[in-house]
């Protein structure tokens, strides 16, 4: 667990350390800032797994503060660690989507170690509903895309557009039979460049292609630049692309 602390005060940050260091269930790495500027970095290269903050910084203060931390921390919970025993400000900072609020002088270690814990419980939870509202959105839009037109490669472009909302980094090929399946086409293309792709749209199934066609069913490669399968490795590359998942389509 990857621990960042943004806190302006060495010595309370000596005192989370050694808190955190205590709690020998845990495998803990630890980081601490005493500036926003330095803390938004660390989570940008570090991507911490929770964020213990405190609202006064030399260079931003009260709730501005987590707003700035949420906008570069979308994913990790955020404790605020604060010397003021203020009701509504706690409030407003869990409002505002802080998973726990602190007083410094009443922290213990064990209480320490359990709030985190629940910090980080509680935005897998949140993160988890918040995909779901979204692909139910996504389901929604899918459904009225598709019966809103009867041209097939009009349907496929907005399937490819609706489920790149939850996939954004996804990319598609999407290929069809000509003259008793001797030939392929492929009808559409997302995230892809035309240009390059346009010398594989017609012609004889090689490649992944083959290989789904071949298998008659899902074919899944976890390094698809590794797989001696692929017919054009270069493009492979190009995009960057990982994984494959390869399904055949039965109308």
């Amino acid at each position: 667990m990857k621990v960042l602390l943004i806190e302006d005060h060495e010595g309370f940050a000596v005192i989370v350390r050694e808190m955190l260091h205590s709690l020998k269930q845990e495998s803990i790495s630890f980081e601490w800032t005493s500036r926003l500027d330095q803390g938004l970095d660390r989570v940008i290269q570090w991507t911490p797994d929770v964020i213990l903050l405190d609202l006064s910084l030399p260079d931003s203060r009260g709730l501005d503060t987590l707003s700035q931390v949420r906008q570069h921390a979308a994913t990790a919970p955020i404790i605020v660690l604060t010397g003021n025993d203020d009701e509504k400000l706690a409030i407003e900072a869990i409002s505002q989507g802080a998973q726990d609020y602190l007083v410094k002088g009443e922290i213990d270690r064990r209480g320490f170690g359990r709030a985190i814990r629940h910090a980080i419980e509680r935005k897998k939870i949140e993160l988890r509903l918040e995909y779901h509202r979204q692909k139910q959105n996504v389901l929604h839009e899918i459904n009225v895309a598709i019966t809103s037109t009867l041209d097939f490669q009009s349907v496929l472009h907005a399937l490819f557009d609706k489920v790149g909302k939850l996939l954004p980094k996804f990319a598609v090929t999407f290929w069809v039979p000509i003259n008793d399946l001797s030939e392929w086409e492929s009808l559409a293309c997302w995230n892809l460049d035309e240009k390059n792709w346009r010398p594989f749209w017609k012609g004889s199934a090689s490649g992944l292609v083959k290989a789904v066609i071949a298998a008659g069913a899902p074919v899944i490669i976890e390094n698809v630049a590794e797989d001696p399968r692929a017919s054009n490795p270069e493009m492979i590359r190009q995009y960057k692309l990982l994984s494959y998942l390869g399904a055949p389509w039965r109308f």
